[in-house]
């Protein structure tokens, strides 16, 4: 059977969609065979998906030719601590987000980036227009500003995935990128401790599915239980290894609550963390706009000062005027 990958707005509405099937009490053939019911054209892909499952494969592999190969190596953890439904409704409301605001990024920014292009249009024409004039183009400071701000459209565009580790090195965005490491880590270890896994068990998910460390949050993760296990430390106290996790956090376990309650506080903390994320996002997305709209005034006055204010100056000082 020829199967294609989903998108990410029909991953997340699966996620979503299963997680919330199964919090309901169904069990996972009884919601797939819902789901296909309700979208008709998902009919053959849910059917091998179901074919698969009876066959007594897992639903990762089952899942492996519809989505991103990372959020199936996440699954190899939901078989350690066994909180499927929580992983489910997590992973489907993160994908969703990211798609929304994605979606309403380029609604704010089509104009201005339309404006910009346009701008980058009228450059090449005064250059062209005035190449034959004797005018000094050799400080062409704009030329710099707006070939960095094309390339960096473009690499962020087409390799955006793997370029997102410079995002913690922007001020106001590194913060975001931050809470985000916290929300997963909370959430990722929140699970673990509630279930009482074994730090060996998760480094052997680490050795099965090294395409886990290409994600910021298990790489972290995976480093803290590194440290943890060569000092013979139980992964109750993995926490205090996370150092970007908020003090609060750290230090649960020193008010002597026991591990299934840790575990639920930090899934409540991922929570808060992730409603803060939202806010946040959404605040600079609007910002957004107005900064775009203030790269185009820049760019305009450097054309002005580039190109036609020294044109004007040449004209001034022709004879008879």
């Amino acid at each position: 059977m020829r199967t294609k990958r989903w998108r990410r707005k029909q991953q997340a509405e699966f996620f979503i969609r299963l997680g919330r099937l199964l919090d309901n009490g169904f069990d996972l053939m009884t919601a797939l065979q819902l789901m296909m019911q309700q979208k008709r054209l998902w009919g053959a892909d849910f059917q091998y998906i179901m074919s698969e499952l009876q066959a007594g494969k897992a639903l990762k592999d089952a899942l492996k030719p519809f989505v991103d190969q990372k959020l199936v190596a996440e699954l190899y953890f939901v078989e350690l601590h066994g909180e499927l439904i929580a992983y489910l409704n997590q992973l489907g409301q993160r994908e969703r987000h990211h798609h929304q605001y994605v979606r309403k990024f380029w609604q704010l920014a089509s104009y201005p980036l339309f404006l910009l292009g346009l701008i980058l249009v009228l450059t090449f024409y005064f250059v062209h227009q005035f190449s034959k004039q004797t005018l000094d183009l050799s400080n062409g400071w704009i030329w710099g500003w707006m070939g960095a701000g094309l390339g960096i459209m473009i690499a962020g565009w087409k390799w955006h995935p793997q370029l997102s580790w410079w995002v913690q090195y922007v001020p106001g965005l590194s913060d975001l990128w931050r809470t985000n490491l916290q929300v997963q880590l909370c959430f990722q270890m929140g699970c673990l401790i509630k279930a009482g896994v074994n730090l060996a068990d998760i480094l052997l998910i680490f050795e099965q599915q090294p395409v886990l460390r290409t994600l910021r949050s298990y790489a972290t993760l995976e480093n803290a239980v590194k440290q943890a296990l060569d000092q013979g430390r139980p992964l109750s106290e993995v926490l205090q290894f996370l150092h970007c996790l908020p003090k609060g956090i750290q230090s649960l376990f020193d008010v002597g609550q026991t591990s299934e309650k840790v575990g639920l506080s930090l899934l409540h903390f991922a929570k808060e963390l992730q409603r803060e994320l939202e806010q946040n996002i959404l605040l600079y997305l609007q910002l957004s706009q107005p900064l775009l709209f203030m790269l185009i005034g820049i760019c305009i006055i450097g054309l002005y000062g580039e190109f036609l204010l020294p044109n004007y100056q040449t004209i001034e000082g022709l004879p008879g005027k």
